[in-house]
Order: structure tokens, then sequence, then C-alpha cells
């Protein structure tokens, strides 16, 4: 299901409930959500979650500013960003680079859809001078904690096993951008934390519509978090988007995501 689809399908019906009215209220505001999680660790971990920032005509400066002070603000042990970092060119790399470098680190990220068609090498680039770790089907340890980076199944780079082969035993932060994959990771066993982004929370957010839509298509994690047995997916609504203003409803406003991890009884 592309985005447009179900912007399409559920705009319709909002235009209609709404008769009318203005349809973008919410698409300058951040949302700063705050989660807690169980994790086989000695102490507690703060992650700092972002995603699909857009940058340039159709992302407000002003949403990029406030993700960035409250990235700071929450003091977290790691930042993550999980994909889609510009639209369709690389005319604004120039601010993407300077939004990056301002958030704090360590910083790890995963590529999207959009990134990849436009020139994720040279994406990559930019977030690497600005202090990131591109993770492309991999993992690493960041003070402790085990990362596993899966690149953009939307354009069908993305590796599973390749991404878990040298892993550490323990309990795994798993970023990918879409969030489509979730099923199959969790498969796995290993997974403790799934971040993903990719469908702005829907965008245009219709109670029951929207949801149905999204469904329908094949998309049936859209925002928000999903438990598992032993794991736990997160969907993040995201910063920006590739049509200006195109965002309406609870749980389609921009967002950054806030994880608390706290050790378990039995951590050793």
């Amino acid at each position: 299901m592309t985005r447009r689809k179900l912007i399409l399908g559920g705009g319709a019906a909002l235009v209609s409930a709404a008769g009318g009215t203005a349809l973008f209220a919410s698409h300058r505001r951040l949302r700063v959500t705050r989660h807690e999680l169980s994790w086989r660790t000695t102490r507690a971990r703060r992650i700092a979650h972002l995603t699909d920032v857009h940058v340039g005509w159709s992302t407000p400066d002003g949403i990029l500013a406030a993700a960035v002070e409250q990235a700071r603000r929450a003091r977290p042990d790691v930042v993550v960003l999980t994909g889609d970092y510009v639209n369709h060119s690389l005319l604004h790399l120039d601010r993407l680079e300077a939004f990056v470098r301002a958030l704090p680190g360590p910083k790890i990220a995963t590529l999207g859809n959009h990134d990849h068609w436009t020139d994720a090498a040279r994406i990559t680039e930019a977030l690497e001078c600005a202090g990131a770790r591109v993770l492309v089907n991999e993992a690493v340890t960041v003070d402790g904690l085990s990362i596993v980076g899966i690149d953009d199944s939307v354009t069908r780079h993305h590796d599973i096993d390749a991404a878990f082969a040298r892993a550490d035993d323990a309990d795994h932060l798993v970023l990918t951008h879409s969030p489509g994959l979730a099923d199959r990771i969790v498969e796995r066993g290993s997974a403790r934390l799934i971040l993903s982004g990719h469908t702005h929370g829907g965008q245009i957010r219709v109670p029951l519509i929207t949801e149905a839509v999204a469904r329908r298509k094949g998309m049936p994690y859209l925002s928000g978090r999903r438990d598992f047995t032993d794991a736990m997916l997160y969907v993040n609504a995201g910063l920006g988007h590739t049509r200006r203003g195109l965002r309406y409803g609870r749980g389609a406003s921009a967002e950054i995501a806030l994880f608390d991890l706290v050790p378990t009884a039995n951590a050793a």
C-alpha cells in the first residue's frame, strides 16, 4: 500500500465528516511520547527515536528545531533514526546534516525508501558527517546496548539474517524503516524492541476508517505500540512528510518517542 492511497482513502471521508473545514490543524505540533520497557541490563537507559524527517519544503523548520530541543532535554543514552531523511532530492542535505549534528550522541541510523530512491550513498555520507553511524543489515553494541539495523524493506534492501548474524546474545533493539518486517523479526525470537516509522501515523487519521483502509491494503501496524509475546513494536509517526501540512488526527501529528529501558529483577 502506498501512503498516497491511504491518504486519499481516509482524506475523502474526513472532508465529508468535517463538512469541508480545515483539515491540517495538527501538522505544526510536536508530540513527545514516553514509554517504559523491562530490559536485561544492569542499569536504566533512555532511547530517543526520530524518523521520517523528510527535510525540505514540506517539513516546517519549527518541527525540526523542537525535535532537537526535546531530544537534548531528554538526555538520552542513544538517539536512533529510522529513515526517510529527504523527499525526492538532495537539495536540502545541508539542512539534514545540520539537524542530525545538533542531536545529542551517540546516534545510530538506518535508511528508508526515499533515501534509496534519491541517493543512498550521498545521504549516508551526510548522516555520517553529522556524527551518526548508519547500519546496513548489521549490528553494533553501544554502551552495552545491542542495536540491530535492518535496511529498508520497501526497496528490498533488507537482509534480516545478515543483520542478526553478529548480534550479541542479548535483548536487541531493532531499527528498520517500515513496520512491515515486524512479524518476521519477531519470529527470530531475540528482538525485544522494534522501532520503525514510514506510515506517518496514517497522515490523515480518521477513527476506524484509516485503520480499516490500512489493514485492507496489508498495513496492519499503522502507529503506536504493538505487543508481541516477548517483544514490542513501536511505529513512530515521524517528524515530516512529503506533502506540506498534510497531517490530521490523533496519532498522526509529528512525534519524538522516548523509551526508558528498565533493568529486570534477574539482570546479570
